[in-house]
């Protein structure tokens, strides 16, 4: 139990690391200004995004605590734990997929001020997503 707890906060600080990659490399790919002519690109984004926060606060505050609940009554099921497991990297793979839809938005010539939304949106949800030990 506690070496998944262990490698479940180093997945989740490599995906940190590789959110502050997609906000240089958004940076660095932009050499010549651009503008996002299509605001419904733009929009769809925001809309999945949105969606993808809403089923991350879902998975923490309902599907998360069932889970954790049957850990705590049985400590050795290898079924719930591999499940919570899998809960905890599915929460961490959405709130990356914000992320990228940040870095997405940057190279299809977003301003750093749209895309800034995403990509702290993605920290902050990744950092609520610190997996605890039931």
């Amino acid at each position: 139990m506690e070496f998944r707890v262990t490698y479940l906060r180093i997945v989740q600080a490599v995906m940190l690391v590789s959110l502050c990659l997609y906000v240089w490399l958004g940076e660095w790919l932009r050499k010549e200004p651009k503008t996002l002519s299509d605001l419904v690109i733009l929009k769809a984004m925001a809309l999945f995004s949105i969606v993808n926060g809403a089923i991350v606060l879902f998975v923490r505050m309902q599907l998360l605590p069932a889970t954790e609940e049957k850990l705590r009554l049985e400590a050795t099921d290898s079924a719930v734990l591999t499940r919570w497991s899998m809960l905890n990297i599915m929460s961490f793979a959405l709130c990356e997929s914000i992320g990228l839809f940040g870095l997405v938005l940057r190279i299809l010539g977003a301003s750093l001020s749209q895309a800034a939304g995403f990509y702290a949106a993605a920290v902050i949800l990744l950092l609520l997503s610190t997996p605890r030990r039931p």
